[in-house]
């Protein structure tokens, strides 16, 4: 089980598929990579995000953000 205490929360835009991972660009104009368990991504949508940065990217482009789902 997830501590939920651990757990951050981002927001920005989806902007589309990366070489592996789902590309984000965060509020603060930022982009990252998405793994997990996101939610059906459509380009151009404004998403707030709960989860956790991961230590090593398997993305091959920016910062990782693991998505943890609501209730876990």
């Amino acid at each position: 089980m997830t501590a939920r205490s651990s757990l951050e929360t981002v927001t920005g835009e989806y902007i589309g598929p990366g070489a592996t991972c789902p590309q984000f660009r965060l509020d603060s104009g930022e982009t990252i990579s998405l793994s997990g368990s996101h939610p059906v991504l459509t380009e151009g949508a404004r998403l707030t995000l709960t989860g956790r940065w991961r230590q090593m990217s398997k993305c091959m482009q920016g910062r990782e953000f693991r998505v943890i789902p609501e209730g876990d």
